[in-house]
């Protein structure tokens, strides 16, 4: 079943891309971007040691993408970050995307300049990697290097399994085993979080204790909530249906959502400028943390995005993985 969900979820991602390319670009995007280049020749270079099994033409032209990538990043050390239109999703520091696209070379090289790169610009992770901060998923990738440093290796080990065990004492003390922060995007922020440190630690050390953490965000997402809601378009008579979206809502779609699109999830305090609107978030300052949320066009609490569901998808991916006895 996590499988099916998990395709339906990756689809969607690929209909809402395919729908916003084909609207014209905001002067806010740019193809130059250099977190953007940092973050896709980390992709590249990854999936590269993963392809040789199945196609090793088309993972030596990855590798080659990556390096052309580095290329491209070395030759321009300056910010060229152009996202002056979108302020509240800027990414003016590319240090966490340079990262990782170094770790990720080195994994797939082990040559000695990504190596001294790795060591010399590490950025420190505070929190789960997003859109905006790739750090735990390079320190992720240089532990798994046979090249890298036996002792940084142990530090990011313990790192990344004492905060999944800071998940696994938060999910036993919610009641529906939530371990998401309750703020804009709250299931997103339970799926990162799972994603960095407790498959993680399931994938490093088989703790079946961090998977059942992972897999009960799942159940919370799927009814098993203090509203029996499904935060999921698609999926069962009492689940999301009216996600915020300006280009479903500005083609009046109907249904509104397609099958696989993530709810931001309850919000502690939805944003003051929507309450009062018609159809936007309308519950009472009163109402239980785990409740604060409805199915329309609030933003704060209704908003879906790519990269929501790319956290979403990761797990069940790992969920499926996980029933069928794979690592």
């Amino acid at each position: 079943a996590w499988r099916h969900v998990a395709t339906t979820t990756a689809a969607a991602i690929t209909t809402t891309q395919r729908g916003l390319l084909r609207r014209r670009a905001p002067p806010a995007v740019n193809p130059r971007r250099l977190p953007a280049t940092a973050a896709a020749t980390a992709a590249l270079a990854y999936a590269s040691t993963l392809f040789p099994e199945f196609d090793k033409g088309y993972a030596a032209r990855m590798l080659n993408a990556a390096r052309k990538g580095w290329e491209y990043l070395e030759a321009h050390p300056q910010q060229i970050n152009i996202t002056e239109n979108c302020t509240g999703y800027q990414d003016a520091d590319d240090n966490h995307a340079r990262f990782f696209a170094a770790a990720a070379l080195f994994l797939a090289t082990g040559e000695d300049k990504y190596h001294q790169y790795f060591l010399r610009n590490d950025p420190s992770s505070g929190w789960f990697s997003d859109y905006n901060n790739q750090t735990n998923l390079a320190y992720y990738l240089y532990i798994k290097s046979s090249k890298g440093d036996p002792k940084k290796q142990s530090d990011y080990r313990n790192l990344l399994v004492s905060r999944a065990e800071g998940g696994n004492n938060e999910r036993d003390g919610h009641p529906f085993g939530f371990v998401g922060s309750y703020y804009w995007g709250a299931l997103s922020n339970a799926f990162g979080r799972v994603s960095n440190y407790n498959i993680v630690d399931w994938r490093l050390n088989q703790n079946e204790n961090s998977m059942f953490t992972a897999i009960q965000q799942l159940h919370y997402t799927f009814g098993q909530n203090s509203l029996n809601f499904v935060y999921f378009s698609g999926f069962g008579e009492n689940g999301m249906k009216q996600g915020f979206h300006h280009w479903l809502k500005a083609l009046n779609a109907t249904p509104r959502n397609f099958p696989g699109l993530l709810a931001g999830g309850p919000n502690q305090n939805p944003d003051p400028s929507e309450r009062n609107m018609e159809n936007t978030y309308n519950k009472p300052a009163d109402t239980p943390m785990d409740q604060r949320y409805t199915d329309n066009d609030s933003w704060s609490t209704n908003e879906i995005a790519v990269n929501q569901n790319a956290h979403l998808t990761y797990v069940l991916c790992a969920a499926w993985a996980y029933a069928k006895g794979k690592k």
